[in-house]
């Protein structure tokens, strides 16, 4: 456990791995009160499956008497340099007068959440970041829907989503009452929070053309006019056999190229037929590339881009967003990424986060709300 605050600073974290919901929250809050003797306006929770939320909650409300609390259910955490598989991570913070507004939703319709949206942008203007979580009771296609009709062309959205999962309850918890659907809070401007997503995918081989595509279904069915599935054959060729039996096109997204820039579309699946069951955005005539992580080149292309954060805005917080397809790449290496990130803003900088199955972002250079996996999304937070 440790903790990480300044005089005067408006953030405090602390991390426990205690087993007990009790324990857990007493040692995070006598490190956080010893450093961060201040009221408590907004404090921030992540938790993996092993704790009880309402526990959670009932011993912040005797210790750190949050103003606003939400706590959010994760398989994996992120505090400071490494992923935390089993504990409580909580970020506390000063607001001032800078404005929080938080909602949660449990209708699965494209309206409510757009009408939910609409009302936040109207208490909130303008706001610096949207930070949202999302169950599997939600289906992801109606929130972006309605954050395409409530935001248009332009909004600093990150919402992280999951799939079902028999081990996993996705239990969202806002102040007092457990929620189950799309839980989100919107800050507004005063931290100076930025933002940067972290790839390392690089293209392979010649681009390729989605040439029959069904959108209901999510499903690729032909590349260059033939069965989707030979795109793999052909670039892997002796070892096409074991990708299919171990099924490893988790390693292999596909990047469609916009302003410069790749988005990854995330293969889920091979069916019968040869058809490819996709997580993106697709359309027929679209041209993409098979990707692949470049784990040499990654240290070195977030050393440049954390120097360049530090150099402009000295971030004293860091919520980390990462995949778990990425954890299933990188494996332990995504600890050297974090502690990467971690090193280079400095020892005054605090670091939490959490891993989700997909996030849901707007893509600057499509100008479109996306869905994908694989990649590491960092938001940045300074002092007021």
């Amino acid at each position: 456990m440790a903790v990480s605050e300044e005089k005067k600073e408006q953030f405090a974290i602390a991390c426990s791995e205690r087993t007990s919901e009790e324990d857990a929250i007493k040692e995070i809050s006598l490190a956080i009160k010893t450093a961060f003797p201040r009221t408590v306006d907004f404090a921030l929770v992540f938790f993996t499956p092993h704790y009880k939320p309402l526990l959670i909650q009932k011993a912040l409300k005797l210790t750190l008497k949050p103003v606003t609390l939400i706590a959010i259910e994760a398989p994996l955490l992120i505090y400071e340099y490494k992923t935390i598989e089993h504990g409580i991570v909580v970020a506390c913070m000063d607001l001032g007068k800078i404005k929080l507004a938080t909602t949660a939703l449990n209708e699965d319709k494209v309206e409510s959440i757009e009408v939910a949206l609409r009302k936040t942008r109207q208490e909130i203007r303008p706001f610096d970041l949207l930070l949202g979580f999302l169950s599997p009771k939600i289906n992801y296609d109606h929130c972006i829907g309605g954050l395409k009709f409530a935001f248009g062309k332009t909004a600093r959205v990150l919402t992280a989503g999951y799939e079902e999962n028999p081990d996993v309850h996705y239990q969202h918890l806002l102040n007092d009452r457990i929620e189950n659907g799309y839980l989100y809070f919107a800050i507004s401007a005063g931290f100076n929070i930025h933002y940067e997503k972290i790839s390392g995918f690089l293209p392979l081989g010649m681009p390729f053309t989605f040439t029959k595509v069904d959108r209901e279904r999510n499903l690729i069915l032909e590349i260059d006019h033939k069965p989707a599935v030979e795109i793999y054959r052909k670039y892997l060729e002796d070892k096409f056999e074991i990708f299919l039996k171990k099924k490893l096109c988790y390693l292999y997204p596909f990047g469609i190229k916009s302003a410069g820039q790749y988005r990854l579309v995330s293969i889920e699946d091979i069916l019968e037929g040869d058809s490819l069951k996709y997580l993106g955005h697709v359309e027929e005539g679209f041209q993409a590339r098979l990707m692949m992580i470049n784990e040499d080149l990654l240290g070195e292309t977030i050393l440049d881009l954390m120097a360049a954060v530090k150099e402009k805005l000295a971030p004293k917080l860091v919520i980390i967003v990462s995949s778990l397809v990425r954890k299933q790449i990188l494996k332990q290496k995504t600890d050297r990424e974090i502690g990467i990130i971690k090193k280079v803003i400095g020892k005054d900088s605090n670091v939490i986060g959490f891993y989700s199955d997909y996030q849901i972002i707007f893509d600057e250079a499509s100008k479109e709300f996306i869905i994908e996996k694989g990649d590491l999304h960092v938001t940045f937070w300074g002092n007021k």
